[in-house]
């Protein structure tokens, strides 16, 4: 198994270093919990601006699949910036 480092801890080749999260998290600092609502926040200043722009209609269904999308996204994240 090939280790890969991320600039902050030591990582396999599975999915635990893959994408942005694990790189430029790893590099700010902070604790999980820290990165995972910066991130939140992020998303959130995003979405009101795009909302602001744009200002689009959101049917009951659009709505339950971003909670359930939202809700996965964070269960990974938090697991991908523990390790």
């Amino acid at each position: 198994m090939r280790i890969i480092s991320n600039g902050n801890s030591n990582c396999t080749d599975s999915c635990d270093c893959v994408g942005s999260i694990g790189l430029i998290s790893g590099r700010m600092g902070g604790t999980a919990r820290q990165q995972t609502l910066g991130m939140t926040m992020g998303a959130l200043v995003f979405g009101l601006a795009l909302w602001a722009v744009e200002q689009p209609t959101l049917t009951s269904k659009i709505w339950l699949i971003g909670i359930v999308s939202g809700y996965s996204g964070v269960l990974v994240k938090v697991n991908n910036l523990r390790q």
